[in-house]
């Protein structure tokens, strides 16, 4: 029993190396076939700051 949790352990472990490391076109077009979401494809990938809309209000001053 051990050996399989140390096997699934490993399996799962190679898979998320792979997906990391995919080029970015594959990874979208895996996704898209596995049914994922647009999201699980971009997974890793970087975004400009604006992109998430933490930054749309500005933050309050401190000093005043």
């Amino acid at each position: 029993m051990q050996a399989l949790a140390v096997a699934l352990i490993v399996t799962l472990a190679a898979l998320y190396v792979l997906w990391r490391f995919l080029p970015a076109r594959w990874r979208n077009l895996a996704a898209k076939r596995l049914g994922l979401g647009a999201g699980a494809g971009q997974a890793g990938r970087c975004h400009a700051c604006g992109d998430c809309g933490a930054c749309a209000t500005p933050a309050a001053d401190s000093d005043k």
